[in-house]
């Protein structure tokens, strides 16, 4: 008999990947929304290589993209990105479908 089973919640039990681009998107939004001059789909772009790069978490990412396009460490840039990032990765993280039946079975 089974008394556990475990799970990586990154594309196994939700589309990290659709998640993780939605809410660059929002942050690069939020960085040119606070003043830096880009194009928005470049500013995207440059954001989500530089996470594959740097880690996939954390704010390293957007803190190195902002000062390698502005040339200083611009808190009001960071501080938008980062609330505009974590709201909409609540927003976008969403199960697979049959994910929420399959854990209601198990339980």
């Amino acid at each position: 008999m089974f008394k556990a089973v475990l799970f990586d919640l990154d594309n196994t039990l939700a589309d990290f990947v659709n998640m993780k681009r939605e809410a660059t998107k929002a942050a690069a939004r939020a960085i040119i929304n606070a003043g830096l001059k880009m194009d928005e789909a470049q500013c995207f772009s440059e954001l989500f290589q530089l996470y594959w790069k740097e880690g996939i978490d954390g704010n390293s990412a957007c803190e190195k993209f902002i000062l390698s396009k502005t040339g200083k460490q611009d808190r009001k840039m960071l501080e938008a990105a980062i609330l505009a990032y974590l709201g909409e990765k609540k927003a976008s993280l969403k199960l697979y479908p049959g994910i929420k039946e399959v854990l209601l079975k198990l339980r």
